[in-house]
């Protein structure tokens, strides 16, 4: 984000916007689940059995959560939102046959960010490949840096249970973690939760971020960052299910 203001403390970035390839490497090594800064911390598995799980695929909504989240305009060089994944094998060791990737980033009035991103396929054991990705993202977590040195990044939520209404045969990660610094008067903040969903026909990460930034002079001019906190993981849980209902679309 370019801002006129004095240049905040640093940040972690959000995952990169782009194409098939970038997608594939996402969902292949883990990186998916994955923001600077922020590790993998929590679980929470949904299941509802697979009666009545009919086969879909994923189309993206301009609006998700009662059209609380907007879906941002495609930057230069972006993909379409969705790449064909088939002849990946990266992809295929996961468990995910005739691949079509996903991606798209929302935002909502107080400029927090959604992005929901994955892979529709066949998925012949959803749990191994939501393990899979799970540990790769834990492998991916221990190798990053923890940040800067007057930094601090922390888990709020480690692994935990929940059960959230309409998940109709998907079963669920997620996690949540806080990141802090600060260089002078001015002080950061992002707050991170995440789930994956894994079923039958797609594997999906839903994150909600929160970037803010506190101590910066407005001189009458809006403040960057966002406001507010991240959802908890219990409150994601409920939204990763309700944006699956919305983005799926039966075959």
């Amino acid at each position: 984000m370019s801002t006129p203001l004095p240049t905040p403390p640093p940040l972690p970035q959000q995952p990169p916007r782009s194409g098939g390839k970038r997608r594939a490497a996402l969902l292949a090594g883990g990186a998916a689940v994955l923001i600077a800064g922020a590790a993998v911390g929590g679980v929470l598995w949904f299941r509802d059995g697979d009666g009545g799980a009919k086969p879909y695929t994923i189309a993206l909504p301009d609006r998700l959560l009662d059209g609380a989240y907007k879906k941002e305009a495609a930057r230069p060089g972006d993909a379409d939102g969705t790449e064909d994944l088939s002849g990946d094998a990266r992809v295929g060791k996961l468990g995910i046959a005739h691949g079509k990737g996903f991606m798209g980033s929302y935002v909502n009035d107080k400029k927090q960010n959604l992005s929901v991103y994955g892979a529709s396929g066949d998925i012949a054991d959803p749990r191994k490949t939501l393990d899979a990705l799970v540990a790769m993202a834990d492998e991916g977590t221990a190798k990053q840096p923890a940040g800067e040195a007057d930094g601090v990044r922390r888990t709020v939520t480690p692994w935990a249970e929940f059960h959230p209404s309409g998940s109709r045969g998907a079963v669920v990660k997620c996690t949540s973690t806080k990141s802090t610094s600060g260089k002078g008067a001015v002080s950061s903040r992002l707050d991170v939760s995440q789930c994956m969903w894994a079923d039958h026909s797609a594997v999906g990460i839903v994150q909600h971020t929160v970037m803010a930034l506190d101590g910066l002079p407005t001189d009458g001019r809006e403040t960057p960052g966002a406001t507010g906190e991240a959802m908890s993981p219990e409150e994601l849980s409920e939204a990763t299910a309700k944006v699956r209902d919305d983005a799926r679309s039966e075959k």
